[in-house]
């Protein structure tokens, strides 16, 4: 096991700091990171501390005196050749023979080479694209994919057993209306002249899903009510959406370890379970008819955010909450990131302070990605699967 020259720099530098404390009769500062980077200056090092800038208050001494103490006091042997006090930092350079001897340390390991059990025993989650699963994967909802994935690996890497998950929202309104724009269709294939509402899913694929419905059972569903319809279809969309994404991320590499569905989270009673809980901790309110978290300490809301509508749906915030408590607390994982687009921001501080509320904030990552932007003859185009405009990623896979 490969151990990383940051992680020795900063173990020969903490050694140092140790000796210093001992000798010189500083407060204790066994506790105190000791953290490396490189400097903006190549000609200052490879690597620096600021440990001592951070101690100054601490030690009630003048920083450059500290990194001083620590310098005379780091071992140097390889891979440090030298240690420098600059402006109050500890700075050091590596020993280019052991440098130029690492090649040959690479090519002895291999693939294996700067793996680490840094992560061992942990169990983390890694959930990224997660794209509403209404219509294919395109560049705008799955730009989160390589970086997910390559996050998992890193992760893997470091020691961590990792899960790549996708997680499927298949309840709500999305969901609903995807359902409704599948037996629109379905319907004009039978004869029927329907016209297509405004908020339906206009793309040739709705018309593909249908067409395979009715190429499977025919006219079994054409005395059916259209809500009946959307009901029955919905769910047979899903599983097209689906089958689709599994190939087209297949496509870049990306296996996941688990779809998981919120429908399913949602007949578990999880949602009900997590509710109770945030009702039990004060954190969640009643008015007008709905289920309110209760926002003050987290942002300056005085109205909440709103877990459960007045008509008794729970909302995406609601769901999104029972998701992450479920994954961390029923599924047993040290951490869970997301990997969410630009956008999210606000979603982002709402779910911090539940997690926070929960006890779970610890375990609860997000990384956010920005989107990208489309020209089309010099207008910027905006993408949107109900507008019909968008750019499928299996498109710039296969043109790249």
């Amino acid at each position: 096991m490969t151990v990383p020259v940051r992680d020795q720099v900063a173990a020969a530098i903490k050694d140092g700091l140790a000796r210093a404390s001992t000798e010189l009769g500083w407060p204790d500062v066994d506790g105190v990171p000791v953290d490396i980077e490189r400097p903006g200056n190549p000609e200052h090092g490879d690597y620096a501390s600021n440990i001592a800038l951070k101690l100054a208050r601490h030690a009630r001494k003048p920083p450059r005196e500290i990194a001083r103490a620590i310098r005379d006091r780091v071992r140097v042997a390889p891979p440090i050749a030298s240690v420098e006090e600059l402006s109050g930092f500890v700075n050091v350079r590596l020993d280019e023979k052991w440098l130029a001897a690492q090649v040959d340390e690479i090519a002895r390991a291999g693939t294996a080479f700067g793996r680490t059990n840094a992560l061992a025993g942990k169990r983390m989650q890694v959930e990224f694209v997660s794209a509403n699963p209404t219509g294919p994967l395109t560049v705008a909802n799955a730009r989160g994919g390589p970086l997910g994935d390559v996050l998992s690996s890193v992760l893997e890497f470091a020691g961590a057993t990792v899960e790549r998950e996708y997680y499927v929202e298949d309840t709500g309104t999305q969901f609903d209306t995807f359902g409704r724009s599948i037996a629109i269709r379905y319907r004009q294939l039978q004869g029927e002249e329907i016209e297509i509402p405004a908020d339906a899913y206009p793309a040739e694929y709705v018309k593909d899903i249908a067409a395979e419905i009715q190429a499977r059972d025919g006219d079994k569903w054409t005395k059916l009510p259209l809500e009946e319809q959307a009901k029955r279809f919905a769910p047979l969309g899903v599983e097209w959406v689906l089958r689709d994404a599994r190939r087209v991320t297949a496509m870049l590499g990306i296996r996941y370890d688990t779809w998981f569905s919120q429908a399913e989270m949602m007949r578990s009673g999880y949602f009900e379970k997590t509710l109770a809980e945030l009702r039990a901790l004060g954190k969640v309110y009643d008015k007008d008819g709905a289920v309110w978290f209760e926002a003050s300490e987290a942002v300056d809301d005085k109205e909440g955010w709103v877990l459960v509508r007045s008509n008794g749906e729970p909302g995406y915030l609601g769901k999104d909450i029972a998701y992450h408590v479920q994954s961390l607390r029923e599924r047993r994982f040290d951490k869970k990131v997301d990997i969410w687009g630009s956008n999210t921001h606000y979603h982002l501080i709402q779910m911090r302070a539940a997690m926070q509320a929960l006890g779970l904030l610890e375990k609860f990552e997000v990384i956010l990605y920005q989107y990208v932007r489309f020209l089309h003859e010099g207008v910027l185009k905006r993408m949107g699967r109900r507008t019909g405009q968008f750019l499928l990623l299996e498109e710039v896979i296969e043109a790249v």
